[in-house]
């Protein structure tokens, strides 16, 4: 079973999206530190969602909105 990581914090995420965007390989990212390559990816285009640079899918606060309205 994999090994669980605790969520990393909301500023560690925006250093490592504001890395990526100014041209550092997500490879090359997640060699020098931690998280996956897919993780960071995965956060790039989450916040291209929230920033509104990017469309196709739910910002964050879509998600949060969607999850507590479920039954």
């Amino acid at each position: 079973m994999p090994k669980s990581h605790p969520p990393y914090s909301p500023e560690y995420r925006c250093r490592i999206v504001e890395l990526a965007r100014a041209g550092r390989s997500v490879n090359e990212l997640a060699r020098e530190f931690e998280p996956s390559a897919n993780a960071i990816r995965k956060w790039v285009k989450q916040t291209g969602l929230d920033d509104g640079l990017r469309s196709g899918g739910l910002t964050t606060d879509e998600t949060r909105r969607t999850q507590s309205a479920a039954p």
